[in-house]
């Protein structure tokens, strides 16, 4: 327990990544991970389906990200009622420096670790992730049954 205080304490993971909310950051990341795949951008639903979230919280996030510039929002070519997302060039950049700093974090503790114990850590923290995914699906099953 104490590791997992300690941990916690070291803010390995910031709150704001470049003045920006975890879950505005999540938005550029998931857009920036099938801009490549899908030239015409995203539909907000798309989106909420990807990241697990609501679609109503998606439009919030996708609004409070164009009026930063980082995305723009455009009409389906196919379908004018269908709003497509993509970065803006703004955003493109935004979302590779901080995946560059995201990397050079890690590269530098693997670094610091040696190969054998980062592979070791990664194990470890997928069991970890495990656990608690079942778990959590566990309680989530048993509260079900009791309503």
């Amino acid at each position: 327990m104490k590791a997992f205080s300690q941990f916690r304490k070291t803010h390995w993971n910031p709150r704001h990544v470049h003045h920006l909310k975890p879950s505005e950051f999540r938005v550029l990341y998931t857009i920036a991970s099938t801009d490549d795949c899908n030239d015409s951008g995203l539909m907000v639903s798309q989106i909420s389906n990807s990241l697990g979230i609501a679609s109503p919280t998606v439009t919030q996030l996708v609004n409070g990200l164009k009026t930063k510039g980082l995305i723009k929002k455009s009409s389906d070519p196919d379908d004018k009622r269908v709003v497509r997302i993509k970065l803006s060039e703004k955003g493109k950049g935004l979302v590779k420096k901080a995946s560059e700093e995201f990397y050079a974090k890690f590269n530098g503790l693997a670094g610091y670790l040696g190969e054998k114990k980062s592979d070791e850590l990664a194990d470890l923290l997928f069991d970890v992730s495990s656990y608690f995914s079942i778990k959590n699906s566990q309680h989530t099953n048993e509260r079900i049954k009791n309503d």
